[in-house]
């Protein structure tokens, strides 16, 4: 398979694509060969810091479209994922070693997703709640909050992008994605889609880097981020967590956990042995639902 990604990778800020403002870039390796794919942005706070601005100035106007223009956009993404799928799921074989046949189910899972939360973002309704004074009407009305960070894991790293990224746009929310230096360029080819489907500028924001804490950190204590959504590991987690705190975001987080079998003693045990392999080895290992 021949690697189709460009390089090295730049950043996605505000509607342009930009290199590390120190000119750096790491290597993103094949993890079955070893062999440097492409050369990716290393950038760090301050790129942060301007993915982050460039996503608050373009909150009210995205906030403001219509609903049925946002899914117009979300449906977009969707078949330019498909048009596409082939070639992503060649980057996503080679930047994380997953079977291409897996690759290509979880490519199709971004246009999924893109179109699952259109459909839901046109059932975001209210409530009209009932009181003891005919005079007045209370109601609950939905908006968007702001700023979304979505911090993305190595093992899915654009199906669980893609359950962060559609719902956020869906609703009116603007984003800045941080993914994984280890699995980033699956990420990069999909914003180059997402160009593509003309989204305004500084509504989607890809920032890239190995200084996973300090990037964190800045995603997580800036005021103008609203909410944080992150999948990884529980130490990371807390440190977000903690991070949040100080500006009391909304925090949504996916950590590690265990998932055991129960095998009763009417199972069929052959059945039994062969779904154990096949869940606790599915992804090489590394998945949210896999036994343990």
């Amino acid at each position: 398979m021949k690697s189709v990604i460009e390089s090295p990778t730049k950043m996605y800020i505000n509607g342009a694509w930009v290199p590390a403002l120190d000119g750096n870039s790491f290597a993103v390796r094949n993890p079955a060969t070893l062999e440097t794919i492409a050369e990716v942005a290393d950038g760090g706070t301050e790129e942060v810091r301007m993915a982050i601005e460039a996503a608050s100035a373009a909150f009210p106007a995205w906030s403001a479209m219509s609903t049925m223009e946002r899914v117009k956009y979300l449906r977009r993404i969707a078949e330019l994922v498909m048009e596409n799928r082939d070639s992503l799921a060649v980057i996503l074989t080679q930047e994380n070693g997953k079977p291409l046949v897996q690759a290509q189910g979880e490519v199709e899972s971004i246009a999924g997703l893109c179109n699952w939360f259109a459909d839901e973002a046109m059932r975001t309704n209210g409530r009209v709640l009932p009181i003891d004074n005919p005079m007045r009407r209370a109601q609950v009305i939905r908006q968007p909050i702001g700023v979304c960070a979505l911090i993305t894991p190595f093992n899915f790293p654009v199906n669980l992008l893609a359950g962060k990224l559609a719902p956020a746009l869906a609703v009116g929310c603007t984003v800045v994605v941080r993914p994984s230096c280890a699995t980033p360029l699956t990420t990069v080819a999909l914003f180059k889609l997402l160009e593509q489907a003309d989204l305004p500028k500084g509504v989607v924001n890809l920032v890239t880097g190995q200084n996973s804490a300090a990037m964190g950190e800045e995603l997580a204590t800036n005021p103008l981020v609203k909410k944080v959504s992150f999948t990884g590991s529980n130490a990371v987690g807390k440190e977000l967590l903690r991070h949040a705190a100080g500006t009391i975001k909304r925090v949504t987080l996916e950590l590690g956990g265990t998932g055991p079998m129960l095998v009763f003693a009417d199972a069929d045990l052959d059945q039994a042995a062969d779904a154990a392999a096949l869940s606790g080895f599915r992804n090489s290992g590394p998945a949210c639902s896999r036994v343990n």
